[in-house]
């Protein structure tokens, strides 16, 4: 009878002690040499930890002597050997889940420890050898999320880091294979990114960096293959993107993509598809403006694709190779300054080169290059300074050359060749001049020059 008394006297000063603290704790550990050291400070934290295996080390913290923690969840499981995971979490509902297998795999998750705010998600999961993974968020609904590796393939060396200071941020990495790193910094409210590294083939030295300072921005950065690099960045610390989506496909090898965008609503995807390929998107780095589209598609080798954005709802595409027949040693650059004006360029086959300005409003430039026959080192210039002018050049063969000049407003200039070695040159200042040349055969140069007189 004692016995019992005892035993209901125990249980109620734990439910009182409970209802008075209202932290708990539940920590286990199997193996040699490992370490678990839990602080909670304020109520309703929860702490959850799981060791299997040796050398293993464990810090959670859950509030402060200066700020509390409320409603903190921490889940923590480690299994391998030499694990270290760190959880911090500070202000109000709070939850970072932590699981690691294999060994020498580092995790550390912050959350709100320099701002106020809560309701932050942390997720992080590692499986391979020498894993680093780093989730900071100080605002308000944020979540991040870092996978690396898989029960069926493994992480080596793999660094991610998902860094938000904002509210309603989302940010999410996986990587498998080996030597990969992807870092998301996002600066703002609103903001998407996500990165994913050899989910589809193995090996890879992959690099992917996001960072977008600004609000309701999205990223997309898929890689598979060896050495691929892809960097975003949208806004600036001087000048913010707000509404910016960007994405960037790569498969292959050696691929390198970088997006920039700066003001509002730009638009920018770029995919490729082969090895050695580099395509470069900039929109509103020098003007004011918005609401532009750039795309650019590589299939094939070492092509190199630029595309250059300042002003207000300009559009330009580019495609270097298709299903059927690549693009060897491509260049494609394009600039676009004003409001509105379209510039297109295509290319197959090899060594083909088509530059492409546009300076003034509602113009428009179409390329086509080898789309047609076999060849390839054709080259297509356009320049146009003035507004509503429309330039096109359409080349098959080889070594053929296009160049056409417009200043002025209204002018319309198209070059066809069909063979090699042909020579166009058309130059055309003023308002309404009109021109058609078309050369089929090998050799044959003309020269085109219009103007209003004065």
């Amino acid at each position: 009878m004692k016995k019992n008394f005892l035993g209901i006297a125990f249980a109620l000063g734990a439910c009182v002690a409970l209802s008075a603290q209202d932290n708990s704790s539940d920590n286990t550990t199997e193996g040699n040499d490992n370490e678990v050291t839990i602080n909670q400070t304020g109520g309703r934290n929860v702490s959850i930890t799981t060791q299997n295996g040796d050398a293993n080390v464990i810090n959670v913290r859950q509030g402060s002597d200066l700020f509390a923690s409320n409603g903190g969840t921490s889940d923590v499981s480690q299994s391998g050997r030499s694990n270290f995971t760190n959880v911090e979490q500070e202000e109000f509902g709070n939850a970072a889940t932590v699981a690691q297998a294999g060994g020498l795999n580092i995790a550390n998750v912050l959350q709100n420890l320099f701002f106020f705010g809560g309701d932050n998600e942390g997720n992080i999961s590692q499986v391979g050898t020498e894993n680093d993974a780093l989730v900071f968020q100080d605002g308000n609904a944020n979540s991040g999320e870092i996978r690396q590796g898989s029960d069926a393939f493994e992480s080596r060396n793999g660094v991610a880091v998902v860094d938000q200071l904002g509210d309603d941020n989302e940010a999410s990495i996986a990587q498998e294979e080996d030597a990969n790193e992807a870092i998301v910094v996002q600066f703002g409210n609103g903001n998407q990114a996500e990165i994913n590294q050899n989910l589809l083939f193995f090996g890879g030295d992959n690099e992917a960096t996001v960072t977008q300072l600004g609000d309701g921005n999205i990223s997309l950065q898929e890689q598979d293959g060896t050495a691929n690099t892809a960097t975003i960045n949208q806004g600036s610390f001087f000048f913010a993107s707000t509404d910016g989506q960007a994405v960037q496909l790569q498969f292959g090898e050696d691929n390198e993509a970088t997006i920039t965008q700066e003001e509002v609503g730009n638009l920018a995807g770029q995919l490729q598809d082969g090895i050695g390929n580099n395509a470069i998107i900039e929109q509103n780095l020098f003007a004011f403006g918005g609401e532009n589209l750039a795309v650019q598609r590589q299939t094939g080798t070492d092509n190199l694709a630029v595309t250059y954005q300042d002003g207000t709802g300009n559009e330009a595409q580019v495609t270097q190779g298709s299903f059927f027949f690549a693009s060897r040693n491509g260049f494609v650059v394009q600039e676009q300054f004003g409001d509105g004006n379209y510039a297109e360029a295509n290319q197959e086959e090899d060594e083909n080169v088509a530059d492409q300005r546009q300076f003034g409003n509602g113009n428009v430039i179409v390329t086509e290059q080898n789309l047609l026959t076999f060849g390839g080192g054709n080259l297509s210039s356009i320049f146009q300074l003035g507004d509503e002018n429309q330039a096109g050049a359409f080349q098959d063969g080889s070594r053929n050359t296009s160049t056409i000049l417009q200043f002025g407003s209204g002018n319309f200039a198209v070059d066809g060749q069909l063979g090699e070695g042909n020579t166009s040159t058309t130059t055309q200042f003023g308002t309404g001049h009109f021109n058609v040349t078309r050369q089929i055969g090998v050799g044959n140069t003309a020269v085109v020059n219009q103007n209003n007189g004065n």
